[in-house]
């Protein structure tokens, strides 16, 4: 799956509310649902708050945090109780978007470390 990184930042975003309303109906851990909501969303800020800087190691701080928050998405997608609220297909969808966007988070930061000099 490849595909632009605001637009795959929007798909994640969207599909974990989605998750978190799942979770919510099934009364799982509310705890689940609203880590996964802030998780979610730190990926969408701190890519926007990235790129809204002129600042080269501001821009590498951000993307960074962003790239961290997918992973912790991910982790949080390998949960049991998350199976029992949303179907396999939907977590490996959003697998497979978040795998796109740590992807696309490490080609990002290499180029901006390269221009930066840092490399």
């Amino acid at each position: 799956m490849k595909s632009d990184l605001k637009v795959l930042v929007h798909v994640q975003l969207e599909m974990t509310h989605e998750h978190c309303i799942l979770l919510r109906k099934k009364d799982i851990r509310c705890d689940l649902a609203h880590q996964l909501e802030k998780a979610s969303r730190s990926i969408s800020n701190n890519y926007h708050e990235g790129f809204a800087t002129r600042f080269t190691g501001e821009k590498l701080k951000f993307f960074d945090y962003a790239k961290r928050s997918a992973a912790e998405v991910r982790g949080m997608l390998k949960e049991r109780k998350y199976y029992s609220a949303v179907s396999s297909q939907e977590i490996q969808e959003l697998d497979s978007i978040l795998k796109e966007i740590d992807t696309q988070f490490i080609k990002l930061i290499s180029f901006f470390k390269k221009r930066k000099g840092q490399v």
